[in-house]
């Protein structure tokens, strides 16, 4: 018998009461994560190889809308379709764009396929919600509402060379070629790992698989070549064993021929209805469980760097979104699915049914997506590989979220709340070893299915692959013990830490930061995600949870949820978010939640023990770490006594290259009592150096220390904490999010039309012959004299010549009439525009006698008047609207 020995895959359970990190992670004093690793090199792979482009750049908004549908009497199938292959017909743009397909508001009924077969077409509707685009798929066939692949065509490639290791471990990013020489930086390539009947020998599985179905077919990128050895470096590590020593999988480098998959589509801000029959239930328990209706709302059948966002779908039979073997660099994300219809229900089961978000080609990424009454909430079929699912939720659940069979590697859970278990398990069978190198991390199983553990697990026999579940809080009813390898087949697996999460909180963003850069993160993720795993859960219920289940299809709008708000990613958000309210203080150490007092929100953090002679630091221990797109610490803090006490706020950030702790150093006197804003800018003098901290792109945590670093503890001291964050002072933002949105007259939050965000202002009646200016009559400060440039973005849907004046009043009161700055702005262009302005002359010029910069009593876009020029034809929308120190 062929046996490895692997030290991560030995049957170690670990019950920690406390937990810091993970044993099979460390970091490295320059901040990057390391991994523990067996005798033959494997490791945690790394799983943060997903999404769209890697996830490098965020998803595209300013893409041109080409063509608008508005619902007509009946079915609008073609009348969609139409505009889709108008749309196709384009040329693709230099961003490999041909345009957006604009759903204006409203239901269309759907009675067949809608079919996307060019790349670069985005489909955008009004906003997921009865206020926004809704297709209702009609009908008694179990059809796809989108469907997206080419007419014809897949993948071709050819072989080039063998890969030579006896034995390539998990996780490794290098592979060594018999010839080199037909390689290139940059080229894209096939690795196929042909595994053999040996392998499927050593698996017990002879009884069930065949060799040739289990090839697996990583895509990668060349990174390096050393044509001395051979060795060439991959962009993305490997997610399963290569072995050509013990005969079990041989590997093979091919190069793409011919690639016909689509890319740059995207499903964005729709609302999809699967009718059903309301007389179909089972007998004895009345669940509906009509078949014949809609399949799937969102199916990839060939594409490669698409996405679905912001959609949410109800009563589909098998899928939300369905990526095909081929699909590769997908991501969807701010989804949700509830409340599917077919035979599978609560107390029958039935397969085949309910995978809602069923992720079947590699490199995906789903995140802050929710699923009600799922089978299988988040699953991927083997062999597939790189599929992450994260920051998800999962209520209702039927059976597990897993990868579901044939050796699906690299899969991750991360941060994924289940009430109906995870499983990463094996079996004797036609599954057989459904899950090989893949994690649950810091997940949540709160089980209702009491009968059962709350995770099956094992990992493959003879160590050919480790399973892992770490961090992951077991908190439902189960059958004992809670994880279990429930067949008995293969070894039980690794357990770390069920009852308190690790860091790094997730792995996928640790990973991810890595390897491309807290900004490309920012960019990507929202400020919840890097600081509580339960407001992301929290926020996900506050958008779904309350929308009643199985509503009537025949009466769509008594039912459905208004469009939901969703959070901004950080880099949208202008800031970032260190402490606010329940979730965010539940992260620091040494912190008390109090409603009182609060100086804005609902809560407040109370530093427990900071007038005790002991060490009671108020920690963040692990904070989004680049701060150097950010200039400024600002918080609020309350004293109930001014008693001269003092307390350092300490923000390491360690320098492998020095001997002792790296860190910048602030003493604050408590001179004060009741509430005190502090704004301190990060850098020197206001915060001193100890040592030689590496920069403030790497920060490894932040303190509020009591004792030490020259703070001085008084009895009497009490402090609270409030609104914590990153800021820029040189940024003053007067429009972005609904929020700001509604300060203005004439304005109307749209979301089909935003270039940052997730929504705009539409400036309403702009094209009327009437004084409906777009204004801001009250500014968050009237001194604009520390500012020197006005940024927004406009989008217009026609080039008419049409012009709109901005006034900035600025009352003198020595003079006569309005006193004013004022600006043209000749409406000669279609689609968006950005706009970066002067705040001096000649860009403004100056009605009678402004007092100055310094005192601005409101801010207009005027559409009439000043010289502005009235079109009756004029529709605009404005976002981002700010005040910029340049």
């Amino acid at each position: 018998m062929k046996f490895h020995s692997c030290l991560l895959s030995l049957a170690i359970f670990i019950q920690a009461a406390t937990a810091a990190t993970s044993s099979l992670t460390t970091r490295h004093t320059d901040g990057y994560l390391a991994y523990s690793a067996d005798s033959y090199g494997n490791s945690l792979p790394d799983y943060s190889y997903a999404g769209y482009k890697l996830g490098t750049v965020p998803i595209p908004n300013v893409i041109p809308i080409k063509a608008t549908v508005s619902p007509i009497a009946g079915d609008d199938t073609a009348n969609i379709q139409n505009a889709i292959d108008t749309v196709e017909a384009m040329p693709l743009d230099s961003d490999g764009f041909r345009g957006v397909v604009l759903l204006e508001p409203g239901t269309y009924d759907i009675t067949s396929k809608l079919s996307i077969n060019q790349s670069g077409v985005v489909i955008r509707g009004s906003g997921a919600g009865k206020d926004g685009t809704i297709f209702f798929h009609q009908g008694t066939t179990q059809s796809t509402t989108i469907s997206i692949g080419p007419l014809a065509g897949g993948i071709g490639s050819s072989y080039l060379t063998d890969i030579t290791d006896s034995y390539v471990p998990v996780g490794e990013n290098f592979v060594t070629v018999a010839d080199s020489s037909a390689l290139s930086v940059g080229q894209t390539i096939f690795i196929y790992a042909e595994h053999t009947q040996d392998w499927i020998d050593e698996l017990g599985l002879d009884s069930y698989w065949n060799p040739e179905d289990f090839t697996l077919k990583w895509e990668r990128i060349v990174l390096s070549i050393d044509t001395i050895t051979n060795s060439i470096g991959l962009d993305s590590p490997l997610t399963s064993i290569v072995d050509n020593g013990n005969g079990f999988a041989t590997a093979k480098v091919r190069v793409i021929g011919s690639d016909a998959r689509l890319s740059n589509i995207g499903i964005e801000n729709i609302m999809f209805v699967s009718d059903y029959n309301r007389d179909v239930k089972q007998d004895d328990d009345d669940y509906y469980n009509h078949e014949d209706h809609a399949n799937i709302a969102i199916r990839f059948s060939q594409a490669k760097d698409c996405w679905v966002q912001r959609c949410i779908g109800f009563f589909y039979r098998f899928s939300f979104v369905y990526t095909w073997t081929n699909c590769n660099r997908i991501t969807v994300q701010d989804c949700a699915m509830l409340d599917g219809v077919s035979r599978d229900t609560p107390t029958h089961h039935s397969g085949g049914r309910e995978y809602y978000f069923c992720m079947d080609g590699s490199n995906m990424l789903v995140q802050r997506c929710f699923t009600r009454g799922a089978r299988h909430a988040y699953s991927t079929n083997g062999p597939k590989s790189n599929n992450t699912f994260l920051h998800s939720y999962s209520k209702n659940g039927h059976l597990s979220s897993e990868p579901h069979q044939r050796w699906s590697s690299g899969i991750l859970f991360d941060n994924v709340y289940s009430d109906s278990m995870f499983k990463l398990h094996g079996l004797l069978g036609s599954h057989g070893q459904s899950s090989a190198n893949n994690a649950l991390w810091n997940c949540v199983s709160e089980n209702k299915r009491w009968w059962e553990p709350e995770i099956w697990l094992n990992s493959p026999p003879s160590d050919l692959g480790t399973n892992w579940v770490v961090g992951t809080i077991i908190n439902g009813v189960h059958s004992d013990p809670a994880i279990k390898n429930y067949y008995g087949y293969g070894s039980p697996g690794f357990v770390e830490s069920t009852d308190v999460p690790v860091y790094p909180r997730s792995l996928y963003m640790a990973q991810a930061r890595d390897r491309i850069g807290d900004e490309a993160l920012y960019a990507t993720s929202t400020n919840e995600q890097f600081l509580s795993r339960d407001a992301v859960y929290q926020t996900l219920l506050d958008t779904y949870a309350s929308i009643p289940e199985f509503g009537d299809p025949a009466s769509i709008s008594s039912w459905a949820p208004s469009t939901p708000s969703y959070k901004l990613t950080v880099a949208d958000q202008g800031y970032i978010e260190l402490l606010d309210e329940s979730f965010t203080i539940a992260e620091w150490s040494n912190a008390t939640e109090v409603s009182s007092p609060t100086q804005a929100g609902t809560f407040a953090a109370q530093w427990a023990g900071a007038n005790l002679d002991a060490y009671n630091n108020f920690k963040l221990t692990e904070p989004p770490s680049d701060w150097s797109g950010y200039d400024t610490l600002s918080f609020w803090m309350y004293s109930d006594v001014a008693n001269d006490a003092k307390f350092a706020i300490v923000i390491p950030s360690e320098n492998p290259a020095t001997t002792g702790g790296d860190y910048y150093h602030k003493l604050v006197t408590v001179d004060w009592t009741g509430w005190k804003k502090f704004e301190f800018p990060l850098n020197y003098p206001e915060f001193s150096k100890a040592r030689s901290p590496l920069g403030w792109y790497k920060i490894d945590s932040v303190l509020f220390a009591n004792k030490g670093y020259g703070a001085v503890i008084k009895s009497n001291t009490v402090l609270y904490i409030d609104q914590l964050r990153l800021t820029q002072s040189t940024q003053l933002e007067l429009l972005n999010e609904n929020d700001t949105i509604t300060n203005w007259s004439n304005s109307e939050a749209v979301l089909a039309y935003s270039v940052i965000g997730n929504v705009a202002a539409k400036w309403q009646n702009a094209h009327l012959d009437a004084y409906n200016f777009f204004k801001l009559s009250t500014l968050p400060t009237n001194d604009w004299s520390s500012f020197n440039t006005l940024s927004f973005w406009m989008y217009s849907e026609v080039a008419n010549n049409a012009r709109v004046v901005i006034i900035v009043p600025s009352e003198n009161t020595a003079s006569t009439g309005s006193d004013y700055y004022n600006t043209r702005i000749d409406i000669d262009w279609t689609g968006w525009k950005h706009f970066i302005v002067p705040l001096s002359y000649p860009e403004f010029s100056a009605a009678r006698s402004p007092i100055g910069w310094h005192q601005i009593d409101s801010f207009s876009f005027a559409n009439k008047g000043y010289g502005a020029i009235v079109k009756p034809d004029t529709v605009l929308y404005i976002d981002q609207v700010e005040l910029l120190d340049l």
